[in-house]
């Protein structure tokens, strides 16, 4: 068993290198919620992403994007191997 810790947020800036856009990732925890929160590199916000667990043993991620619009995915494995997703978004 390894554990890290970490300075939160995490922030990761990533080049594209085709055509030199930037974007900036920056993940930190909220009362049991990691969130990430994705800008360009002038700043300008892209989506904000919530990443939790429920007592039923789902994880559940919501995005909110820059347009108001979100999508929210539930994941659940089930006894007998398969797995549901239930997919909900707004627009």
């Amino acid at each position: 068993l390894e554990t890290y810790t970490f300075r939160l947020p995490v922030i990761t800036r990533t080049i594209n290198p085709q055509d030199g856009s930037v974007k900036v990732s920056s993940r930190f925890a909220i009362d049991s919620i990691v969130v990430t929160e994705v800008r360009d590199g002038n700043g300008i916000f892209s989506q904000l992403r919530k990443t939790y667990g429920l007592s039923d043993g789902s994880l559940v991620t919501r995005t909110e994007y820059a347009d108001n619009s979100w999508r929210q995915t539930r994941t659940l494995g089930q006894s007998d191997g398969s797995i549901l997703r239930e997919i909900t978004s707004s627009r």
